[in-house]
């Protein structure tokens, strides 16, 4: 999908290919950015500013799993399958450059499978967890 932004009183032209995925990868230009969606609160305030904007939030009703944002090793598992978790609660830790970073949930779901085990490597993009629809 491609978008025209202003911000600042500059006009930006944007290009999203999958607003489900995370992060959301923007291309402007011929410089790619990761964005972390801001939280539902901010949402709101969003639309209630420009009610034609379009809402992040019905598409992350259908995002169904969870997927690794960058490679590492798998240090902890937070959460078991049947878990209902809240949007940001932290399901995992993935150690990767000699850092631990938390891999949160991004919507509120029940925890239908868990694609991953302490000690396992993961590549960018592999699955970790699938959510029940």
């Amino acid at each position: 999908m491609k978008y025209t932004v202003n911000v600042g009183g500059n006009t930006y032209h944007v290009e999203i290919n999958d607003l489900t995925q995370r992060p959301v990868l923007a291309v402007i230009g011929e410089e790619t950015f990761e964005v972390w969606p801001e939280s539902n609160q901010a949402r709101a305030a969003v639309a209630a500013e420009n009610p034609k904007a379009p809402l992040v939030q019905p598409l992350l009703n259908k995002i169904s799993a969870v997927k690794a944002p960058i490679p590492g090793v798998i240090t902890a598992i937070l959460v078991k399958q049947g878990d209902t978790v809240s949007p940001g609660q932290e399901l995992c830790k993935l150690e990767a450059m000699k850092m631990n970073n938390s891999i949160r949930a991004n919507r509120g779901a029940k925890i239908e499978a868990i694609n991953i085990s302490v000690g396992q490597q993961v590549k960018h993009g592999d699955l970790l967890f699938e959510f029940a629809e």
